[in-house]
This record gives C-alpha cells, structure tokens and sequence, in this order.
C-alpha cells in the first residue's frame, strides 16, 4: 500500500458561532501557519471555519489528522460547534471523546484552545495519546501565543511535551498571567514523542541496521516484555505506529514480534523510535542499549 499522507496533517478547526464572543481565529491561524513555515519540519495544515457536528465526523475522515486542534468556545459540558443557522451548537464531552476513540487510530494529540475544556481533555484523553485543554478562562491573546509556541516547536522537530512546555512559556514571556492554564492529558502508556506521519506500509521501506543476532535478542525482549497484544499496542503507539496494525492474529507473542518488527524496517515506525519508547521503561537494559547505539551509529 502507499502511503496515506506523506506529511503528519494537522486539521485546525476554528468555530465561533454568530450568537457567541467574537474570537481572533483569523489571526490564530494565521500564527500558526507562519509557525509551520519556519520551521525544518514538514506538515500539511488543513483549515476549516464555521463547523457543525457533520463536518466534524467527515473532515477526521477525509484528512486522517495526526494533531487536531479547536478553537472556539470550550466548557464543562463540551465544545460548542455551529448548527445550520451558524448558531451555537454543544457537542457533550462523552458524544465527542466516543468520535475520537473510533479515530484514534491515526490521531496522536489534540488542542482543545477554548475556555473550561479541561474536563472534555480529560474524557478525550481516555483514547488519545496527548490531549492540551483549558483549566480556566482564557483571553484572545495567551491563546494565541501558546499556539504560536507549540506549533513552532513541533516545526523545529520538538516532542508534543516539549512543544507543550514552550506553550506555556511563550505565554510567561509575553506578560500574560495565564500560563498555568493550559494543561497537558498524557494517555496511560503514553510515550514522549515526535510527530510522526501516520502511514501504512510505505512504497520505498526503510532497512534496519541491526545485526541478525541483536534483531533476534531484541525481538525475544520485547515478546517477553509486551507479550500480549494491548502492551504491544500501547508501546507500538507510542513509537508513533497505528494501534490497527497490532491486530495479528497470532498468540504467540515472539510471533507478534517478529510481524512488527518487519513492519517497523518497512516503515509503518521508525525502529528506533520503539526501542527508545522501551527504554522509557527500561532504560538501563543491555539489549536496548545495544540497539540503539547500533541504529545510531554509535
């Protein structure tokens, strides 16, 4: 199969009702997409404004986002989105963290950039990896700048935590006293990542380094470690792999790994990003440390 998206797509989606605050969305897109530009890293931005609750569902699956981002009007119940006539419209924190779950396969962080959307980031966050809301009210301008600091990270190769902490920040640096207001959800078996592109199995696979004999001790650590499919799935995820790709029907777990580690040298992951997602948990194991200085070239 080719690939779905040569680039991660980040979907920013920016909603403010006729009958709600008038919100500076125009200039927060604006930010964002100079951000992406400066940056060494390559994404497609795809925009959308006035969106209703149908839109939402068909623009996940067309565009198959890595990072999804909302700007608008948050609250405790949910998010508020159009109706047909432009007037506001809350989709519940459960109905839109039950559409995430059945689009997390592809779908790595998302931004909730709207007031009191803490408790929806906390529901969303049962299925995805890293989910950024609002503990409080926040103003036009440290929404802004925590936009600007967290895409222009991510464009200079940062993690989605890194990137997060430089949010933060760029609202500390401007005066703002609302940077203790956006707030980071980490999934349960989430690792620190890049953003990576969300792929089947590429056309032009990628080789692995590793001798035969380290493939082979390596794939023994990671079957005895992660020996069912859901502790597959969490650190296959973490490395930035499809939780789809997880489901081999197989029960032997030296078998699992052995399919998932030829669809890593082909591309669906970087090698190395699953061996540094173990050493997270491991990290002063032999194996692993063997591995990783050899795919670095150390």
């Amino acid at each position: 199969m080719t690939p779905l998206s040569t680039q991660p797509v980040i979907l920013f989606l920016g909603i403010n009702p006729i009958n709600t605050r008038r919100l500076r969305l125009d200039e927060e897109t604006k930010q964002v997409k100079l951000a992406l530009e400066r940056g060494n890293q390559p994404f497609e931005f795809v925009t959308e404004g006035a969106v209703t609750d149908t839109d939402l569902q068909r623009l996940l699956l067309r565009h198959t986002p890595s990072i999804v981002h909302l700007s608008g009007h948050g609250g405790d119940d949910g998010f508020s989105f159009e109706d047909d006539r432009g007037i506001a419209h809350v989709i519940s924190s459960d109905a839109l963290a039950d559409l995430f779950k059945l689009c997390q396969d592809h779908i790595q962080c998302v931004v909730l950039n709207g007031c009191y959307s803490e408790n929806l980031a906390q529901a969303i966050g049962q299925h995805i990896p890293y989910v950024i809301g609002m503990s409080d009210n926040i103003g036009d301008d440290a929404a802004i700048k925590f936009s600007i600091g967290f895409y222009d990270a991510l464009a200079h190769g940062r993690t989605i935590e890194d990137a997060f902490d430089l949010g933060r920040n760029a609202i500390d640096r401007a005066g703002i006293p609302e940077s203790l207001v956006p707030v980071l959800k980490k999934r349960p078996g989430a690792f620190s990542q890049l953003l990576s592109p969300v792929l089947d199995m590429p056309s032009n696979p990628t080789v692995s380094e590793l001798t035969q004999t380290q493939e082979q001790q390596l794939i023994e650590f990671l079957a005895t470690e992660y020996a069912t499919q859901k502790s597959a799935r969490l650190i296959w995820q973490g490395a930035g792999g499809r939780p789809a790709q997880v489901d081999i029907d197989s029960e032997d777990s030296a078998d699992l790994w052995r399919s998932l580690w030829r669809k890593a040298k082909n591309g669906a992951i970087k090698p190395i990003a699953l061996i540094e997602a173990a050493r997270e948990k491991y990290p002063d194991n032999e194996v692993l440390k063997e591995c990783l200085a050899q795919l670095r070239g150390n």
